[in-house]
């Protein structure tokens, strides 16, 4: 049997049908949308009369008309704040989960692109375990496998790996 990475597995598992010379069909299991392109989306979906297949995959955040100050304050710019209200309409009516949750940086004049580049990869690195363990312990109580721990890592040579011990 041929041996395969995490990253193997997970394209595999994803894949509903491979195209000769052509690219796989995938099944996206979490898919995040935000204020800009899901409009139309969503017109489609009405035009079509139907909904949102898994709507309980899917999350949304406003992302690109959120404002880099005053965020708590009302977007200024009308098309702006119209498609932010567009978004949380669509959301409550097709039963999408909408976050505000957003990650506010705010980097002083001359900062290195180096110190930038550590602050977000720390905050991804305390973001990514913190949703890791908390996905494994819910996977591990309805699955009944147990798990020592979860670590995230920067490896340039592998996806991830996984083990019980």
């Amino acid at each position: 049997m041929e041996k395969k990475t995490l990253f193997d597995k997970i394209w595999d598992a994803h894949v509903v049908r491979s195209v000769p010379g052509g690219p796989d069909v995938f099944f996206i299991d979490k898919h995040f949308i935000h204020e800009v392109t899901s409009p139309v989306a969503f017109l489609n979906l009405e035009k079509r009369g139907v909904g949102v297949l898994y709507p309980e995959r899917t999350i949304a955040t406003p992302d690109h008309n959120v404002p880099t100050v005053d965020q708590d304050k009302t977007i200024k710019d009308k098309l702006s704040r119209m498609q932010v209200e567009r978004l949380r309409e669509n959301c409550k009516k097709y039963n999408i989960e909408l976050t505000d949750k957003y990650l506010r940086l705010t980097i002083k004049k001359h900062t290195k692109n180096e110190k930038i580049k550590r602050l977000l990869k720390k905050w991804y690195f305390n973001n990514a375990n913190s949703y890791l363990n908390d996905l494994t312990t819910q996977l591990s109580q309805k699955t009944g496998l147990n798990f020592k721990s979860v670590k995230v890592r920067n490896y340039k040579s592998r996806f991830g790996s996984c083990s019980s011990s």
